[in-house]
């Protein structure tokens, strides 16, 4: 965790790369003070708290249930919360200038939707930093013809999808390597994956995760993209 940040801004981070991760991104994409960020999913509010403090940008988090807003509340009072799902944002269209999606996309029965709400939301030239487990498969394999299939990402699918939406790609990178990390930190730390789940629910207070790892580790990697639209 990124030292700087305050005591109570390093809550646990439920995703592939931590808050390490999640402030690269932002500093990819160009966050500035007074920007409207939403984070979809946004878990413990650990992401929103840690931008917030160093880009001073204005957070909104979305989650889909009562107590898990509640919990975020405790610990994250000056996230804008609202309750409601990314497949129908409960947000006016063109209001937000950055969009979070950490580990959400590949749980949604929808995901087109999802992406079709994101740009919604977004103002013309806005951002969406959009983290998800993918398919990492041989290049002789059948191209992928759906956004999400087993509970990963098609890059590919993906990418061209957003393209064709209207959002230009600006960074685009698989970090296999923080995935790896955080598998291997699982069992050496924590006896497993499970066990580890079973803790970090605990100790946010939180009852979703923001990622299943029940896959073929040889065929998933972790996909960052950061995308504007035009």
């Amino acid at each position: 965790v990124p030292s700087h940040l305050s005591d109570d801004t390093k809550l646990l981070s439920l995703h592939p790369g931590g808050l390490a991760l999640t402030l690269e991104s932002a500093a990819k994409a160009g966050f500035r003070a007074g920007d409207r960020i939403l984070d979809i999913g946004c878990g413990t509010g650990a992401s929103l708290r840690a931008i917030t403090e160093q880009y001073g940008i204005i957070p909104y988090g979305l989650e889909p249930e009562d107590a898990i807003l509640t919990q975020i509340g405790q610990h994250s009072s000056g996230i804008h919360l609202s309750k409601g799902n990314a497949v129908d944002l409960p947000y006016p269209d063109c209001f937000f200038d950055g969009i979070l999606m950490e580990c959400v996309l590949t749980l949604l029965d929808d995901p087109q939707r999802a992406l079709d709400e994101t740009k919604r939301v977004l103002k013309n030239g806005g951002v969406l930093v959009l983290s998800t487990l993918a398919a990492s498969l041989p290049e002789d394999s059948p191209p992928c013809t759906e956004l999400v299939s087993g509970g990963l990402a098609c890059p590919q699918r993906l990418t061209d999808y957003l393209e064709g939406i209207g959002f230009v790609p600006e960074y685009r990178e698989n970090r296999r390597d923080v995935l790896i990390q955080y598998m291997a930190e699982s069992i050496l730390e924590y006896g497993g994956l499970n066990e580890r789940i079973a803790y970090e629910v605990k100790q946010s207070g939180t009852s979703v995760l923001n990622c299943d790892y029940q896959y073929d580790p040889k065929n998933t990697t972790y996909l960052v993209l950061i995308l504007r639209l035009s």
